[in-house]
């Protein structure tokens, strides 16, 4: 919260707004010039808030993947994992797969096997109970 009173504090004291208030003669035409630069700023602040979160979803996403692939490398290793491991990678398969179904554009191809191979090899342990 503070640092959105800083960011609104220094978007204000920027654009000449608080000038234009605490002058009883500006007319409404300077207030106007005023509040359409504060509102210029302000679009462009959430422009570049939206990008670090669309990055964020993306970053979580390649996250996610590099996890799926690594728990892949073991499986194929013949590494035993535990059920509450499976159930983490298949959150991060869940994560991953989401972010690749409302982004169509990423490409979505560097895990497709190994997705398929954890989701074959858990059914296997679930039928078998053979977890660590």
């Amino acid at each position: 919260m503070e640092y959105i009173v800083a960011i609104v504090a220094a978007i204000f004291g920027s654009t000449g707004f608080w000038s234009c208030i605490q002058n009883r003669h500006a007319s409404n035409k300077d207030i106007l010039r005023a509040v359409q630069a504060v509102e210029g700023k302000v679009a462009t602040l959430e422009d570049r808030v939206e990008a670090l979160q669309d990055d964020q979803e993306r970053i979580q996403a390649e996250e996610a993947r590099l996890r799926v692939i690594h728990f892949n490398g073991e499986l194929l290793r013949d590494v035993k994992h535990t059920s509450e491991e499976f159930d983490q990678v298949l959150t991060d398969i869940d994560t991953y797969e989401d972010y690749c179904d409302d982004h169509p554009k990423y490409p979505n191809n560097k895990a497709i096997l190994a997705v398929e191979n954890i989701k074959r090899v858990y059914a296997n342990c679930l039928k078998e109970h053979d977890f660590l």
